[in-house]
């Protein structure tokens, strides 16, 4: 597998165990939810966007669709 593909299934792996460890005290759906404000899911979800973005941005660079 090359790099790019790995870094692709790692970075979305380490998005879901965010999105888990953020909502859930234990393992998802089996442990209670952990409750958050409305300010905490705007930082949150801003958190993912930039971090997509710069996974994107890196993916593309490496593939040659960015220079």
């Amino acid at each position: 597998m090359s790099s790019t593909a790995r870094d692709m299934v790692e970075g979305h792996q380490e998005i879901a165990m965010s999105i888990q460890a953020f909502m859930w005290e234990g393992k998802p759906h089996k442990s209670k939810k952990i409750e958050r404000t409305v300010e905490e899911y705007e930082a949150f979800l801003e958190g993912i966007r930039k971090g997509c973005w710069d996974n994107y941005n890196s993916g593309a660079y490496d593939l040659g669709w960015k220079k």
